[in-house]
């Protein structure tokens, strides 16, 4: 009877998944989009940062020309 029991849980087990950890299509994607979103922001604050400093420098020069308000 144990052995019919037993027999009955391995017909059942969940097959196990292969050893290696594959990645599919929409993984690839997902990290080649990611890493691209990741660095295009940092051009963008990398570029707004240089022209805000930029301005602010320009913008504290004693010769600087500045219009009558």
């Amino acid at each position: 009877m144990a052995a019919e029991v037993d027999k009955a849980v391995e017909t059942k087990a969940i097959p196990r998944q292969k050893a290696g950890h594959e990645m599919g299509a929409g993984g690839v994607a997902a990290v080649v989009f990611g890493v691209a979103f990741v660095v295009l922001s940092a051009m963008g604050v990398f570029y707004v940062l240089n022209t805000r400093r930029a301005a602010n420098a320009m913008a504290n020069r004693p010769d600087a020309v500045r219009p009558d308000a």
